[in-house]
């Protein structure tokens, strides 16, 4: 059961901010990336009672260029706020 447009801004919305990155995933040109991911993984042990997840989801590498998994739909669909952060080097 998939919500319509006009529904998604009113589900509820557990975690308040989270990247889909983190330094288990890349050691190479992700040093921008991976300190992103290590001061969202922080937050509440800055701020009490904010949710924080830098949990990888869905496909990582090649595969997930091609195709979006249900669990990153479901992590952007549940958050607040998703933070971003290109690779080293690399421009928009």
């Amino acid at each position: 059961n998939h919500p319509g447009a006009s529904d998604v801004a009113s589900l509820p919305r557990a975690t308040d901010v989270r990247t889909f990155w983190n330094s288990s995933v890349c050691n190479m040109h992700c040093d921008f990336r991976n300190r992103v991911s290590e001061i969202v993984r922080s937050m509440p042990e800055r701020h009490s009672g904010i949710d924080a997840n830098t949990d990888v989801v869905g496909f990582i590498h090649n595969k997930g260029r091609n195709a979006v998994h249900p669990d990153f739909i479901r992590g952007m669909l549940t958050t607040k706020i998703i933070v971003l952060a290109q690779r080293d080097r690399w421009e928009d």
